[in-house]
């Protein structure tokens, strides 16, 4: 095949870091200047990044085929649905779309992690197909069992009795209220990617975060198993009644027989559901049509005259004088709205059950709005209609011995005056079967009903996937191990044995789940994150923020101690969990919010001047591997309180595989921070012009807006001393030029600067990312707490007050010198004024409320070096004398004779008067321009720090840090 070559000029650079002999930031396995900044602790406020132009570069002969001149649109891969996946899907493997380095490259390379057939196709073993539901099988069926169920065929006309058939109607619309504005938000909720299985904890974990999805989940599966205890306990009391009917007792004809009776009917579903849910659903199915058949049953019963029986327990058939009687409220036996309200309200708690088995629905985004909100209107017209009948044709009590029709007014009982009346409303809970056309149609479909309400609760997938729980079994792959929990929670409750005392607790339970769900869809509406794009376009989130409220309200209105119980225990979870602090993340609306909140906090910061009362020390470490300690050296500096970048200037030319390593590097430093317990972000960059243009170019564009380093930390470089005074090499000097140009573009633009010399007494180490992974920290092994520490603080030139501020810092709690004692040195040339300027120092101190425990001036500075010093310098600098960039020539020596002896007098003073310090900190000397090079500029710090403590040098920008005003 024939092929064309084309001469193609464009400036393509080219990243050789093998050559470069500049300081490596990166964590190259290669290099070994890594350890060129082993001595760590040196402040600098270095800002941003600077891009600077590529380099022109010869024309490169590239060759192209002409029958592949097509290459790029080959590689590139249309949109598929593929790509969005997380996992797996009916056995394929997940599709990858072309990573840049595929479209650059032209060709795409095979994932490691896929096996594939004779054919090329990827392949895996296909899981077996489960059994998915629609919208009217796995939502509008199974609420409606969940909603008609006890409370409509054994207490509604209790309902009915206390609050009549006006107040009753608004009670069950203001239930009614409460479960559609929750389902308006579920159907956003649900509609706003696709739904997993876990029901309300998936909904609510993925919105609002693990914290408050895993404490309402909890909650919400207690409040479920709480629900099968309710259904089987009103399940129980018809079979008790129907047995002491017949003369038959288990053990008392009360309570201790519903009990038995429950557990019993609880070890009958318990067999059902392991059987699998597909038998449960189609049992459920058959279950529907007698609860059809017994509401209709009792629909045609009130038309019909009433018999003699039916009239002794206080039937009436229409009757005016009835409806008038019924038709406003009359609470009795200490009840009240609310209280009524909270045995009323579990039979508004079936909306959830769609959502519980979202899993098992083969589209759960239209499925779950569908079924719950038809569900919803459907019991609410059937409450409605069998309250309105039950007010109409039933009085509120009855003795059982006269028929109501036949006293002259309807509450004229003498039962009634004393409330021992055995039939009517009040008293009577089997008022749907003994007006039903067939009475055993009632009995039927109570059973049927509460059966399958029962059954529903009890196979819902309701718990969190905790490890052990989570265990499937079967074709249907059912965690029955999460089963067996639910049976022994709703077994124990069944053992109070009382549906008006089991109600309320439920009801509190699923109002606090329904709070949850509201906020929910206000919070992450509100957060304004582009991801919140739900299908069901019929929600507000005011509306929704309005449900959560309208939910609190009634939670503390129905029993407030009830109430703050429920909210105590979400808090602990919700404060375990938060404590846990479980290393996910589903982009919850609290995430955007957090940016939406940071970023209009970031607006508002900006918009107010600095002061200096609010100055924090905003530190850029110049972090490598060789010197893991500084993040932790500042973050003792910042507790927390302020910003600290950790960042890296690796020596690449800018591309795709370049970003990529820098961004393995950014997690891995993220990993190590959070080991350490360093709050601190991680920040990489490349730069094809060397180590110190990179550091320039952060030092003038890190930070955004009041968040820009001020300081700039870096490690005292060591390894630049020559041995056996041999001559440097060129790259040797290079390295060195490039370290004492980023300390004077710091000085150049205003950064505060701080080295740190090698930390004698604490060795640094390395932060193993497979000790990060088992949550070792390694803060304490690399700065031990010390107690009754002491800095010195050498405050030789005024810079603003930073070189005492940082010291000041270190003192405080949470730092390893905390409670550490502060002794301040300074210098005077003229010992007669020893005695004020001390005074003059300690007022300062005392405006700056600043504690320390000594003062000293020190008036010999200017006093002549000792011999043995000034042979031990010029032994330091004798390998780099001469006139090259960098060396250090006699007329630069000369000219700087006064500093250098300055420095070294410094050097003996430290040594005299520090040796035992815990730390030093110390004004970094300025390198002036054209009167000192870097190798005499490095003689100098290395002569400062040379046996000594760790030490901090230091120099402020010149501007005030401190102040006394107020």
């Amino acid at each position: 095949m024939e092929s064309r070559k084309e001469s193609i000029e464009d400036e393509i650079s080219f990243g050789d870091s093998a050559n470069s002999s500049a300081p490596k930031w990166s964590r190259s396995d290669s290099t070994e200047s890594l350890n060129t900044f082993d001595k760590s602790g040196v402040d600098f406020a270095l800002p941003t990044r600077i891009f600077e132009r590529k380099r022109p570069t010869p024309p490169v002969v590239i060759e192209v085929d002409e029958e592949k001149d097509d290459t790029e649109e080959s590689v590139e891969a249309p949109p598929d649905i593929d790509f969005y996946r997380k996992n797996t899907l009916n056995g394929r493997l997940k599709r990858s779309r072309p990573s840049i380095s595929d479209l650059i490259d032209g060709q795409i390379q095979p994932s490691n992690n896929e096996e594939s057939n004779d054919d090329g196709q990827s392949k895996v073993e296909a899981p077996k197909e489960q059994k998915k539901f629609g919208w009217i099988e796995g939502v509008f069926i199974r609420c409606l069992q969940n909603i008609i169920g006890v409370i409509l065929f054994i207490r509604i006309s209790w309902v009915t009795a206390h609050c009549g058939i006006l107040l009753g109607s608004l009670l069950i619309l203001l239930a009614s209220s409460v479960t559609i504005v929750t389902t308006l938000s579920l159907s956003a909720i649900c509609t706003n990617g696709e739904v997993k299985g876990g029901g309300l904890y998936y909904l609510i974990s993925r919105t609002l975060g693990p914290e408050f999805g895993g404490s309402i989940g909890i909650m919400f599966a207690f409040g479920n198993a709480a629900s099968g205890a309710l259904y089987l306990v009103g399940m129980s009391e018809t079979i008790v009644g129907i047995l002491n009917a017949t003369g038959i007792v288990i053990v008392d004809g009360g309570i201790n027989d519903i009990r038995i009776v429950a557990v019993v009917m609880a070890f009958i579903l318990k067999s059902i559901i392991l059987a699998g849910i597909s038998f449960e659903s189609l049992l459920q199915k058959l279950m529907l049509f007698p609860m059809a058949v017994s509401i209709l049953g009792f629909l045609a019963g009130s038309i019909l005259p009433i018999s003699p029986d039916q009239a002794l327990k206080g039937a009436t058939g229409w009757n005016l004088s009835t409806i008038s009687s019924n038709i406003f409220p009359r609470f009795e036996h200490g009840q009240g709205f609310f209280s009524v309200f909270a045995v009323y309200f579990p039979a508004a708690t079936g909306i959830m059950a769609g959502a519980n088995i979202s899993g098992d629905l083969k589209n759960p985004q239209t499925a779950i709005p569908k079924g719950t909100m038809l569900a919803i209107i459907a019991s609410t017209l059937i409450y409605l209609t069998v309250l309105i009948v039950s007010g109409s044709i039933f009085v509120r009590d009855a003795d059982g011995i006269s028929p109501a029709l036949s006293f002259p007014s309807i509450d004229a009982m003498s039962c009634a005056a004393n409330a021992t009346c055995p039939y009517g409303l009040y008293n009577y809970y089997q008022v749907m079967a003994t007006i039903s056309i067939m009475p055993s149609l009632i009995i039927i479909g109570m059973l049927s009903s509460t059966f399958s309400s029962a059954l529903a609760v009890s196979t819902d997938k309701l718990f969190p996937r905790i490890s052990g729980l989570a265990k499937e079994y079967g074709r249907d792959r059912a965690p029955r191990r999460a089963y067996a929990l639910t049976f022994i929670i709703t077994v124990l409750m069944a053992g109070i044995g009382d549906l008006n005392s089991i109600a309320p607790i439920i009801s509190n339970f699923f109002l606090a789940a329904y709070t949850l769900v509201n906020y929910s869809c206000f919070d992450a509406s509100f957060s304004g994150s582009p991801g919140f794009r739900p299908a069901f376009k019929y929600y507000s989130m005011y509306l929704s923020l309005f449900g959560a409220l309208f939910c609190i309200v009634i939670m503390f209105t129905m029993n407030w101690v009830t109430a703050l119980i429920t909210t105590t225990v979400f808090m602990m979870i919700f404060g375990f969990l938060k404590y846990r602090k479980p290393d996910v993340n589903w982009g919850s609306s609290m995430h955007a919010n957090n940016y939406k909140q940071t970023l209009q906090g970031m607006h508002r910061l900006a918009k107010a001047d600095e002061h200096v009362k609010n100055y924090r020390p905003q530190i850029l470490v110049l972090s490598s591997p060789s010197s893991p300690h500084l993040p932790i050296f500042a973050h003792s500096i910042t507790r927390g309180a302020s910003l600290i970048i950790s960042a890296t200037v690796d020596e690449l030319a800018p591309s795709h595989r370049t970003h990529s390593h820098l961004r393995v590097w950014m997690d891995e430093e993220r990993r190590r921070l959070r080991a350490a317990g360093v709050r601190a972000f991680p920040l990489a960059m490349s730069s094809e012009g060397g180590w110190s243009s990179g550091v320039k170019a952060m030092m003038q564009t890190v930070g955004l807006g009041r968040l820009v380093p001020n300081i700039v930390l870096i490690g005292l470089k060591t390894d630049w001393i020559q041995q056996n005074e041999k001559t440097p090499t060129q790259e040797k000097m290079k390295e060195i030029n490039e370290y004492f140009a980023v300390i004077q573009a710091a000085f150049d633009r205003s950064l505060a600067k701080k080295l740190l010399n090698p930390l004698n007494k604490v060795q640094p180490v390395e932060l193993e990312v497979d000790n990060i992974q088992k949550g070792v920290s390694t803060v304490s092994s690399l700065f031990p707490p010390i107690k009754g520490g002491t800095i010195d603080v050498w405050w030789l030139a005024d810079d603003g007050g930073l070189t005492l501020l940082i010291p000041h810092l270190l003192t405080l709690p949470k730092s390893y010198l905390a409670g550490a004692n502060l002794r301040v040195f300074s210098l005077t040339s003229d010992s007669s004024r020893e005695k004020k300027q001390e005074a003059a120092m300690a007022a300062l101190l005392s405006k700056f409320r600043i504690s320390f425990k000594d003062l000293l001036i020190i008036n010999d500075v200017s006093t002549q070096p000792s011999k043995e010093t000034e042979a031990e310098f010029n032994s330091l600098i004798a390998p780099f004398r001469g006139n090259g960039e960098g060396m250090i020539s006699d007329l630069l020596l000369k000219a700087s004779t006064a500093k250098t002896r300055r420095n070294l007098r410094l050097a003996e003073l430290l040594r005299e008067k520090s040796s035992e310090a815990h730390l030093i900190v110390m004004t970094l000397p300025v390198p002036r321009k054209g009167l000192v090079c870097s190798t005499l500029y490095l003689s100098w710090l290395e002569m400062l720090t040379r046996g000594l403590p760790p030490t901090h040098l230091i120099r402020g920008n010149q501007t005030d840090v401190l102040t006394f005003y107020s």
